[in-house]
């Protein structure tokens, strides 16, 4: 007598199939896996400027101009406190007193390189996105600040009608003379502890840049993709005769 398998049979019967080609993937995950073991970090050295791009939870080397090297989990860009950059925003205008900077909360007149002419309040300097140095400007009501890069800029006049050097004033941000009002944010870990930390930008050459190995991940992809292709032709056969058993 010809037993015809119900439906229950059938998804025990792919079920149990599905357990054991599921397989491929792991063995894959594991080969992948072991393969990362055998090839060191690839890194990448970028620019001091460009670490606007890295994501935060990356692990950084950090070469500095004076020539040591920190490495650590980059945790992102950090503004400094508001009070704490005025101090040193004031201590730099004392130091620099042969080129006219602005006070913080002066308003000015901006003259885009386009020909537009702007109000705004100053409120700092810092790079954008770019890495480009720029006056941190408030424009109107808006309590929200936003970068003006100098060399998009044609002039910018002080509240007493007073155009600004620009170029020395560029020459100052790269320098390091005047504080920026982000900073690096890293954990950095040394011999005595692991510290996290805020690093002011033109302290810094260069960047390295470890990328993570994902040897685990391609073979897990590959062999989720073999065990697909296993499964579709298994279910495909079970169904087949399944329907024909009918």
């Amino acid at each position: 007598m010809r037993i015809k398998p119900t439906g229950v049979f059938f998804w025990i019967l792919l079920s149990w199939l599905v357990f054991q080609l599921s397989g491929c993937s792991l063995i894959g995950m594991g080969v992948g896996a072991l393969a990362d073991t055998g090839i060191p970090p690839r890194s990448m050295v970028i620019e001091w400027k460009e670490i606007r791009a890295v994501r935060p939870g990356r692990t950084v080397s950090l070469q500095f101009k004076d020539g040591h090297i920190e490495e650590g989990s980059f945790l992102g860009i950090r503004q400094v406190p508001e009070a704490e950059y005025a101090k040193l925003y004031k201590a730099a205008r004392d130091e620099n007193g042969d080129v006219r900077l602005p006070n913080l909360g002066e308003k000015l007149t901006v003259l885009a390189s386009d020909g537009s002419r702007r109000d705004a309040i100053f409120s700092g300097f810092d790079l954008d996105a770019f890495g480009k140095p720029s006056f941190l400007l408030e424009f109107g009501e808006k309590s929200e600040t936003y970068p003006a890069p100098i060399p998009l800029i044609k002039e910018v006049q002080s509240d007493s009608g007073n155009p600004l050097d620009l170029r020395r004033i560029e020459e100052l941000i790269v320098s390091g003379r005047i504080p920026l009002v982000s900073r690096i944010g890293a954990v950095i870990e040394t011999q005595a502890g692991v510290f996290a930390k805020l690093i002011s930008w033109p302290e810094i050459r260069s960047v390295e840049v470890k990328t993570k190995r994902r040897g685990w991940l391609t073979g897990l992809v590959v062999g989720g993709s073999l065990d697909l292709i296993a499964l579709i032709s298994v279910g495909l056969w079970s169904r087949y005769h399944f329907l024909r058993s009918e």
